[in-house]
């Protein structure tokens, strides 16, 4: 009897466990056929607006057919599913998968069972779990089928709503996430395409929370913030798509290191792979980059309108200042007399003016210490003796700054003959150092009243009218800048100074015209040979023309396109080359102490490719003017382009040097933008954490705020949004340092 009880016993316990097995199977059968069934669309996905084939109907009017299977796929789903609310399926944008998951099964159960509890559905609602399940799995593939159908047909709307319902069985069928990340791939692509970028953006956010790496959606995401305007945005995502590259091309060569052939090889490979795709990519980084570089810059120049940028407390960096004298023969002419003048008999002058009762006495006298200071470059000393003087002069005759004062300023006492002209030659100066502290305004009014006080002399004025066109260029107005030239040049077609300024106006964007710059830079040497700074504009002008011949001349020969155009570039490339050489030891021969000439020997000996020679002339640049920041940043730049590291070690190295040089630069003169820039992107290629990341964006945006120049504002906000979008686009990767790029 306890035997037969046994055997029974065994029996139901076996029974039993075929049925739990069966209904396993039946289980993972239901959940395994809704996999089989989905499709992948971004498998072949077009842009928005691509034309698309359905299947054997080439027009895509198919209407009928997709309303009955859509019939067909109500007919298969399960009982009391309905059509799902839209909340039932919205997912927040940083949703997990698991959090979405949470999310969106209730709502779907609970449509569910409310129907079923009311009445509305067939007998099928009794369905115990399994074969419920089973019936979910038809409904989920005849709604995926449909969906993709009805995408390649071009009925995006009506494909996302079949997702819509595949996303809500899914819940119910419990599938993996893996099953998720292609529904909402999906779903986005059917919704950029209908028009609904919020809803596309919303799904691609959730594939992205599942998988950062999915390289279609992140395009996708890409592709939509560009359309809406959201160019920093898609910016992000170009980073993220070519920071993930880069991650993964330094893991294949992570196992062939010390192997570099089968490194050579397989950096073949993958380029390869990439092709086009890659270059695509870094084609939109550019095209974004600059976008998202102006957009900043405008708005920033913008603001400033309401809210201008205070002057410098001192002048720029003093090289600047000296170069900017030397290239006016007003400071010219007098600058030896200067020199030779004695300082302490200057200074007796001043304090024996300020006791008599003559005004122009006493502007006289600061105005000839000033201009000995400046000789010296002591030009803070020479700003605080020509602002003494333009305070006396405005008490006696009227501030051209004040708030108060019109465009038609006149003096409040007669000045004229001589005494005005020698008002105007200080107020020339005095608007000079304004300029030179970024005071534009204030430069220009006083530009206005000299030009109202030598209105009796063509040469005086057309010389306001250049020193005025300066300031117009560094307050971005290059249009303006070119009036007040053409007024000089009408004033005085002949002057040194018309023909030396315009020539570098003539060079300026939008349309730089290179023939009518070097006719003006020869007229001026014509006129004034041992102008100094006119042959080094000259002799850089040629070695930019060299530069560009050479690389002429190689193309023609890389192709062997025609070899008697190659070796006529080559020949105008070392006739040009030449000629700069011939300037820049004529302007040597007559200043040979200034630092700017041993720049310009060192930019011809890097196009000679005598690296040595360039490094002595840069040193001898900084040796002879520590204070100009100029050789220290094309040091820097020199060392970064000679880099050749065997090692991780020497790589870091050689870029401590190129580093320091840009440090040096800004101790110099911290308002030096291009030193800020090219620090900041040497830094850039050596970051490991975020916090060095972050650290130079805060510097970029230091920069930002405090730059002058509009052109260079443009390089620096270009510059300060790639590394932000860098640093979001791999924090958005799941990165936690740029230790896999940069260590």
């Amino acid at each position: 009897m306890e035997q037969r009880t046994l055997i029974a016993i065994g029996a139901v316990t076996i029974v039993a466990l075929l049925a739990v097995g069966f209904i396993v199977a039946r289980s993972e059968d239901s959940v395994e056929r809704a996999e089989e069934c989905l499709v992948d669309l971004d498998e072949d996905d077009g842009k928005p607006g691509e034309e698309a084939e359905a299947d054997g109907d080439e027009d895509g009017e198919d209407d009928d057919d997709d309303d009955e299977e859509e019939k067909a796929a109500e007919t298969s789903k399960p009982a009391g599913t309905g059509d799902l609310a839209p909340e039932a399926t919205a997912a927040p944008e940083a949703a997990t998968a698991q959090a979405w998951a949470a999310q969106a099964s209730a709502p779907a159960a609970a449509a569910f069972d409310s129907a079923a509890e009311g009445g509305t559905v067939d007998p099928g609602g009794d369905l115990d779990p399994e074969a419920r399940k089973t019936e979910l799995s038809k409904g989920f593939e005849a709604a995926s089928r449909l969906g993709a159908k009805l995408s390649k047909a071009q009925k995006f709307d009506r494909a996302a709503k079949e997702f819509d319902k595949c996303i809500a069985i899914a819940e119910e069928l419990g599938l993996p996430t893996r099953s998720f990340e292609t529904l909402h791939g999906n779903r986005s692509a059917c919704r950029e395409k209908a028009g609904d970028m919020d809803g596309a953006l919303e799904d691609c956010s959730i594939v992205l929370s599942m998988r950062p790496g999915n390289t279609k959606v992140r395009k996708r995401r890409m592709r939509i913030y560009e359309a809406s305007g959201r160019h920093q945005d898609a910016l992000v995502e170009v980073c993220a798509l070519l920071v993930a590259d880069t991650v993964e091309m330094r893991r294949r060569m992570e196992p062939l290191a010390g192997h570099p052939q089968a490194q050579a090889a397989a950096q073949q490979a993958w380029a390869q792979e990439k092709g086009q795709d890659h270059m695509e990519t870094q084609n939109k980084l550019a095209e974004l980059m600059a976008l998202c570089g102006k957009a900043k810059s405008e708005a920033l120049l913008e603001a400033r309108k309401s809210r201008p940028m205070p002057p410098l407390e001192e002048v720029t960096s003093e090289s600047s200042v000296f170069q900017l004298l030397l290239s006016y023969t007003e400071y010219l002419d007098q600058e030896d007399a200067f020199k030779a003048a004695n300082l302490e008999a200057l200074s007796t002058r001043v304090a024996e003016a300020n006791s008599a009762e003559g005004t122009f006495e006493k502007l006289g006298a600061l105005k000839a210490r000033a201009f000995k200071y400046m000789t010296m470059r002591e030009y803070k000393k020479a700003g605080a003796d020509l602002m003494a003087a333009y305070f006396l002069f405005s008490a006696s005759f009227g501030s051209p700054t004040e708030e108060a004062a019109s465009l038609d300023w006149a003096p409040t006492k007669a000045l004229a003959g001589e005494e005005a002209l020698e008002c105007a030659a200080l107020l020339r100066f005095v608007a000079l150092f304004h300029h030179v502290r970024y005071d534009l305004e204030a430069a220009l009014a006083i530009y206005r009243a000299a030009a109202a006080l030598c209105k009796s002399s063509p040469k005086d004025l057309s010389l306001v009218e250049v020193m005025r066109s300066g300031v117009l260029v560094d307050k971005g107005d290059v249009e303006g800048a070119a009036k007040s030239m053409e007024a000089a040049a009408l004033l005085a077609p002949d002057s040194v100074d018309v023909l030396m300024h315009r020539s570098q106006i003539s060079l300026l964007p939008p349309t730089p015209d290179f023939e009518k710059s070097e006719a003006d830079i020869r007229a001026c040497l014509a006129k004034k040979p041992d102008h100094v700074v006119a042959l080094l504009r000259s002799a850089m002008m040629f070695i930019s023309q060299a530069q560009q011949l050479a690389m002429d001349a190689a193309e023609l020969a890389e192709g062997n396109q025609n070899q008697l155009a190659e070796a006529e570039a080559k020949a105008r490339a070392e006739a040009r080359l030449a000629e700069a050489e011939d300037f820049v030891n004529k302007a040597k021969a007559i200043r040979p102490d200034m630092s700017e000439v041993y720049q310009v020997v060192a930019s011809i000996a890097e196009v000679k490719g005598d690296v040595e020679a360039a490094i002595a002339a840069h040193d001898k640049a900084m040796g002879l003017d520590p204070k100009n920041p100029t050789p220290y940043m094309n040091k820097g730049s020199l060392l970064s382009q000679i880099m050749q590291p065997s090692n991780n070690e020497e790589m870091l190295m050689q870029i401590t040097a190129v580093l320091e040089m840009y440090r040096q630069a800004l101790k110099v003169d911290p308002h030096c933008s291009q030193a800020q820039k090219h620090w900041a992107e040497t830094k850039m290629k050596v970051a490991t954490t975020f916090e060095e990341t972050e650290g130079i964006i805060a510097g970029l945006d230091e920069a930002v705020e405090n730059c002058r120049d509009p052109q260079e504002l443009v390089e620096l906000c270009t510059l300060r949004c790639i590394a932000a979008a860098q640093l979001e686009g791999a924090k958005d990767l799941g990165m936690t340092s740029f230790a896999d790029i940069n260590g």
